[in-house]
This record gives structure tokens, sequence and C-alpha cells, in this order.
């Protein structure tokens, strides 16, 4: 900047919010933005040569109060220094005061609606989404994040989930064993889909996770919605180990069971359902009944042809005669058994079907003694059933109804063994097949 004229005027510079101006009347080692006592200090020898006022008392008086600052307006300026001005010449009020003045005027607007900060707004923390945990009995891991916002795509790229799965640890769980999708705030609304190779097949609506028995790496897609928080979805890796032998015979389909019939290869028929798409895979095997034995250890083989269940949480169902197969995977079974001991009397009714099933277990006490209260307890057990119930009452005939409601198969040919305990006493009574209930 020239500052000869200034010079000549007999003015010294002086910095304003990084702007050097030139005056006699101030000089300012920092940029004040509102008007306080300092500024009325410092602009005080803009006015030390005039007798008309003084800018301390008279310009806080018209100033804008804000808290314990003051802001000076265009208004008060003029309101001062005008009749001042009147009262000189012309151009010894524009020589001398007045382009000080405008400068002045320009520096006061530029602090106060410029450079002057807005007020700090309180800040609100970003709400965050929570990031899934998928639980199982032994492990567990988290799943990787892949969009968030209003509303979860319909789609997404095969590129985007394979780069993000491609480093996620996989949570390892067992055959068939149920993983919990856990989140620090449950989503109002949870969707699961299977992926594979760019396409979702519909798993669950809930937060479990059916896994299927076939060793290998399964990719799953969770959405889940927050009321008023948004949406977001992520990818899952489970990672099913290689534990039986058969399991490469198992369909990698979840909520999937496999039939699998097991034939020496010199059979000539060879009997098998129909495969149902909705409800079970089939596989056929033909060896040599010492080869399977040797091929498939974890497999009780007594005869051929033989038929083996999978799937849902329940050991390997043998089937050793095709009717009783199709019958079960069809209208299901229907069985009674029953046997009595000395004090007790146990007659039992399986109805089984794929997947589902009831039992109910009727007790009579029949022994010479009082009846026990409620010291009595019953415990079934066989090759597919595992079951008790403690603390019952018995009815005024001596007798108690046990219902159980699960998936616990019963075949014609298992051995079921009842264990009665009662006042510090015990009975052992083998359950027999009775007859095919109508």
């Amino acid at each position: 900047m020239n500052t000869g004229k200034a010079e000549a005027w007999g003015l010294q510079p002086f910095c304003v919010a990084g702007i050097h101006f030139h005056f006699s009347f101030l000089k300012l080692s920092e940029c004040p933005i509102r008007y306080s006592s300092d500024f009325s200090r410092y602009s005080s020898h803009f006015f030390k040569h005039s007798s008309h006022f003084s800018l301390d008392s008279s310009l806080s008086k018209y100033s804008e109060s804000k808290g314990n600052e003051k802001k000076i307006t265009f208004s008060t300026i003029f309101q001062k220094w005008y009749p001042y001005c009147s009262t000189m010449k012309w151009g010894c009020c524009m020589k001398k005061y007045f382009f000080p003045l405008l400068i002045m005027i320009v520096t006061i607007f530029f602090l106060n609606t410029v450079i002057d900060p807005e007020e700090k707004k309180p800040k609100t923390e970003a709400k965050t989404i929570p990031i899934p945990e998928l639980r199982v009995a032994q492990d567990k891991a988290e799943a990787a994040l892949l969009y968030k916002g209003k509303k979860n795509p319909k789609k997404l790229s095969r590129e985007q989930v394979e780069k993000a799965a491609r480093d996620l640890r996989p949570v390892i769980a067992m055959p068939y064993e149920e993983v919990i999708v856990s989140f620090s705030k449950n989503p109002s609304v949870l969707s699961i889909t299977e992926w594979n190779k760019g396409k979702e097949t519909n798993v669950t609506d809930t937060n479990v996770i059916p896994t299927v028995g076939r060793p290998g790496v399964k990719l799953f897609i969770i959405r889940g919605q927050w009321l008023n928080e948004g949406q977001a979805t992520y990818v899952a890796k489970i990672r099913i180990p290689r534990i039986y032998s058969y399991q490469e015979l198992l369909t990698p389909r979840a909520n999937s069971y496999t039939v699998i019939g097991f034939f020496d290869e010199k059979d000539s028929v060879k009997q098998m359902p129909m495969r149902n798409e909705n409800l079970f895979d089939i596989r056929e095997i033909s060896m040599p009944l010492g080869h399977l034995i040797v091929t498939f250890p974890e497999l009780a083989f007594e005869q051929l042809p033989t038929y083996y269940v999978f799937g849902g949480k329940d050991v390997p169902i043998r089937i050793d005669e095709y009717e009783e197969l199709a019958k079960f995977l069809g209208e299901g079974l229907a069985y009674e058994f029953g046997g009595e001991s000395e004090n007790w009397k146990i007659e039992m009714k399986s109805r089984q079907t794929l997947g589902d099933g009831k039992i109910e277990t009727a007790i009579t006490f029949i022994g010479d003694g009082e009846k026990p209260g409620w010291a009595a307890s019953l415990r079934l057990d066989s090759a597919s059933l595992s079951f008790s119930e403690s603390g019952f009452p018995l009815d005024q005939n001596g007798r108690y109804l046990s219902v159980f409601n699960g998936y616990q198969t019963l075949l014609k040919t298992d051995s079921i063994l009842a264990t009665v305990t009662w006042d510090g006493k015990e009975e052992l009574i083998p359950l027999d097949f009775k007859e095919k209930m109508e």
C-alpha cells in the first residue's frame, strides 16, 4: 500500500483483521470484534482533539448490548459525529476526518458482520449403527458393514460383497448348529439371506441362522432397520468344519434335510423317494457292506439297503425298511410303546414326521404302598430320544400324562428305556413296540 499520502497527513499504520490501515489516532496490537473498554481506550485517540464528546461515555449509551459485550452501529457513529462535523468547514472535515471516519465505519461493519463468529451451536452426536456379532457355543465373530443410511439397497454388487468378506473372520459353527445374530440394540425389522455368487436366497426373518451339515464357508447378508435411526446392511461369514466322514454328501441348502440310500453295488432294484425341493435332497451310495463300514465309521450298518436321514439338531436317523422311510417322509409315523415294573406302568404314543413330532407318555403308579406326591421323576432314553421330567403330581388315580412336542424320532426297532425315581427309590422299565396306531 502507498503510504506516502498517509504519512503526509501524519497518519501511522495499524492492522485490523489482516488489512493495513493508516491512522494517527489508532494503533492496535490486536483486532477486537466487539465494542469493549479496550476498544474504547484505543478509539479515544481518534477523538482526543474533540471537546464536544467522549467516545467512551457517549458511544456506550448508543451501543447494542449483548452479555458483557457491546456492538457499535452505524447510527451511533453518525449521531455523534455529524453535529461535530457540521460545525467545521467541509474541506477540513473532508480532508482531516471524513476519510478516516469512513474507513472506521467500514472496519466496524467488517468486524461486526464478517469476522464476528456465529454463536456456537451445540453439537449433536451422530447416531451410530451397531455392528452385529455372530455367536455359537464355542466361537463368535463380527459382521462387516456394507451400507448405512435411510434405505437399504435391494441389490448389492458382487464386487462390494466379496471385497468386504475377503478379510472377514468367519464364525466357526458345528454341523447344523444354530448361529445367533446379536446386536447391542436390536433392530425393529430384520432379514437374513444367503449370498451365493451374486444371488440371494431368503433364510430367516429372525436372529437365528440355521447352518448346514456340509463343510465349507457361507456368506450371509443381514439387513436391519431401526426406528428413527436409519437402516444398515452387513455381510457375515460362517464356516462349517469337516468333522464326520459323510458331511460331503449332505445338502448345502439351509433348512433342508438329506436322505441317503446305501445299497450294495450288486443290488438291481434301488428304491428311493422322490426329491422334495422344499424339504429334503436325496443321495444314493452303492458299495459293498465292508467298504461302507470303513468309509463311514460314524454310521452303523447291519444290512443293505439302509437309509439315513440327516438334518436338524438330531443325530442321523437310520431306517432299514423303505416302507417305513416313505411313511416317515409322507404322512408320518404313529407308534405305541409300553412297559411296566413292580410299581409303575408306562404307555407311550409317538407321532413323528420329518422335522416335527409329538410324544405322549402316561405314567401310572400301580404299587401297593401310598402313592408318591411331587417327588417322582421320569427319564426316557433311546438312540434318538432323550427326555426327562421331574416333580410332577399324580392325579387321584395315581396317573400323570407327560407331553413332549419336538422332533425326536422314534422307530419301531428302537430300544427305549424309562427310568422312574421317587422317595429315594428307582426302577428301570424297558419299553417295547406294541402296535401301529391308526
